[in-house]
C-alpha cells in the first residue's frame, strides 16, 4: 500500500529486467487540492516517492535514495488528464548500494526520467 494515498499501483508486469507498475492517481487526495486548486498536479516530490516505493517493493525492504544523478521532469502529470501511466523500473546492484532507472510514462508522454542510488534501510 502507498504511504500517502495520493496514488494505487492498479498491476505491475516483469519484462527483460524491468519492471512496469501501472498506477492510477487519486484525484480526491487533498495532495491536489493544494497543488494546485483548479489545475491539480503531481508534484515532483511525489513522483520520485512513487518511484522509491515501487524499488521498495521490488527489493522486498525499505530503501531511501542515496543519490540521484539525472531527474528530469519533462510534461506535467495530472490527475485529471492523466490519472492512469506507468512506470518502468530496473533495479542493479552496484558497490554502494542499488542502481535504479525510471521512467514515468503513457501512450503519449514521457513525464519523468531518473537514474540515482537507493539504500536500503
Amino acid at each position: 500500500m502507498p504511504l500517502g494515498g495520493y496514488y494505487t499501483i492498479k498491476s505491475t508486469a516483469h519484462f527483460n529486467g524491468c519492471e512496469t507498475f501501472n498506477i492510477e492517481l487519486n484525484p480526491s487526495h487533498e495532495l491536489y487540492k493544494g497543488h494546485f486548486p483548479g489545475n491539480p498536479i503531481l508534484p515532483g516530490v511525489c513522483s520520485i516517492e512513487i518511484i522509491k516505493e515501487c524499488a521498495s517493493d521490488m527489493l522486498g525492504k525499505p530503501a531511501s535514495f542515496a543519490d540521484i544523478s539525472t531527474c528530469r521532469f519533462m510534461s506535467l502529470l495530472t490527475p485529471t488528464r492523466t490519472p492512469v501511466f506507468n512506470l518502468d523500473i530496473s533495479l542493479n546492484d552496484v558497490s554502494d548500494g542499488t542502481e535504479v532507472t525510471a521512467k514515468i510514462y503513457d501512450t503519449d508522454n514521457v513525464f519523468v526520467t531518473l537514474k540515482g542510488i537507493l539504500c536500503q534501510k
